[in-house]
């Protein structure tokens, strides 16, 4: 998915929350998303949106501890 996509998306659903009074939670799913090569920039742009967000997928391989450790200092 190419990054202004998935800004705009995460702009509505922004805008989804604040007119439902709900937050939304977001889950990053499909294929492995640990091996999107957008994957760290989607999660902080959710992080700093104000919304939550989950990753499912399979279990990470060795290649992503880099990674999982940038997603944890979100």
């Amino acid at each position: 998915m190419p990054t202004d996509l998935f800004n705009g998306i995460i702009n509505d659903l922004c805008k989804l929350s604040i007119n439902r009074s709900k937050p939304c939670h977001i889950y990053l799913i499909g294929g492995d998303p640990l091996l999107h090569p957008n994957l760290l920039d989607f999660a902080k742009t959710i992080y700093t949106s104000g919304l939550s967000f989950s990753i499912k997928g399979n279990p990470f391989p060795k290649s992503a501890t880099k990674l999982i450790g940038e997603l944890k200092q979100l």
